[in-house]
């Protein structure tokens, strides 16, 4: 699936999902949870009286999607008087600040991928959202709730190929149609790929080892053992890696890189600033991911904090992303536009089509051994 048409005007398209059995029984874990911590004094908000003007540290992603992150917010800063300062980052290093200030937290809000968030869960990193503040949870999509109940996922996107337009034309190649174009000793040198620890680096190895015969493959650690072997043997074609998506995208404007594995929503913004790139759904499937955003455990503002989740969870915040920030959004009452579907923001049966199966758990019980693999043999 190739995706590279654009239109200016949105029209009316379909809805994102609809809601299931499994955000039902997640609320009602959450409103048990919560009414055991307000019975014992947990819910009271450090910040006092919230007409007093407040400022809140808010760990967010880089780049442009920053930029959408303010805009989304703005209103939240104007109803509650709230300043928000914006710090920017990548998931790990994100969660690493929030564990590392767990006794004396100064973030309230951290924004992750669901890998990193689900890793930092285990570790006592958040709080539980709170239903009855966080009321938009009852629109939410289940694939928006985090296991645990302590975190929003507010958008899901494709991870597939991009690739520039203009340089496979100057150089009379084909179109990527597999990630296997990935290791093609024709891109050697100007491919890029994230590292270990980036997930769309886990998504690149784990699509390596697959085929467009195993959609449905579920044998995580023999698609990466495969795929890891096939990244290797290629290896004198990547001096470096990418440690987070702001890299990738530095790289991919300044025709860096030609060809890579990307986010749509870190693609499309690329297209509007004028980059001439197209964006691949592989023919092996892509994988899908959401971004999140948690409240810190212990965080200065915490009701304020909750209200803030609240905002995101709102069809109006969650259309700004969608619309600036090419996410599917996962507030069920917003309309996907035609001319996103076109582009490749799709959701509900489309998307169902188009996506490899991604086992959190199981990925991440295997994360060490995976790490560890790839040390030896990239970090020589």
């Amino acid at each position: 699936m190739n995706i590279t048409t654009r239109t200016p005007e949105h029209s009316s398209g379909s809805p994102a999902r609809g809601i299931g059995r499994g955000t039902r029984q997640a609320l009602a874990t959450l409103a048990l949870t919560t009414a055991l911590l307000t019975a014992a004094g947990c819910t009271a908000d450090a910040s006092g009286d919230q007409d007093a003007p407040v400022t809140m540290n808010v760990l967010s992603f880089s780049g442009h999607l920053n930029d959408v992150n303010q805009e989304a917010a703005a209103g939240f800063e104007k109803k509650y008087n709230v300043t928000i300062n914006w710090i920017q980052g990548d998931p790990a290093n994100n969660v690493a600040k929030v564990l590392s200030g767990k006794s004396h937290q100064t973030y309230d809000i951290a924004f992750a991928d669901f890998k990193t968030q689900y890793v930092a869960s285990g570790q006592g990193a958040w709080e539980k959202l709170d239903p009855s503040i966080v009321t938009n949870l009852t629109a939410i999509d289940p694939v928006g709730i985090t296991p645990s109940g302590d975190g929003l996922g507010y958008g899901t996107y494709p991870v597939g190929i991009y690739y520039n337009i203009d340089k496979f034309a100057d150089e009379g190649w084909p179109a990527p149609t597999s990630y296997q174009d990935l290791i093609d000793p024709r891109y050697c040198n100007v491919t890029g790929l994230s590292e270990i620890n980036e997930l769309n680096g886990v998504f690149a190895i784990l699509g390596l080892g697959s085929t467009a015969t195993n959609p449905g493959d579920t044998d995580l650690d023999g698609l990466f053992q495969h795929g890891l072997t096939k990244l290797t043997s290629a290896k004198a074609c990547f001096p470096n890696f990418e440690s987070n998506s702001a890299g990738m995208d530095q790289k991919a404007e300044t025709d860096q890189y030609y060809i890579g594995i990307a986010g749509l929503n870190r693609t499309l913004p690329l297209q509007d600033k004028g980059k001439n790139l197209g964006f691949v759904v592989p023919k092996e499937g892509a994988f899908y991911t959401t971004s999140t955003m948690s409240i810190a455990v212990n965080a200065p503002h915490p009701k304020l904090a909750q209200e803030l989740v609240n905002w995101f969870a709102s069809a109006d915040a969650q259309k700004i992303q969608m619309t600036d920030a090419y996410y599917v959004p996962t507030n069920t009452s917003v309309t996907i536009p035609v001319d996103l579907e076109k582009r490749g923001v799709v959701g509900g049966g489309a998307l169902a089509t188009l996506v490899r199966p991604f086992d959190l758990t199981e990925a991440q019980k295997l994360q060490p051994t995976w790490v560890d693999q790839w040390n030896a043999a990239f970090s020589s």
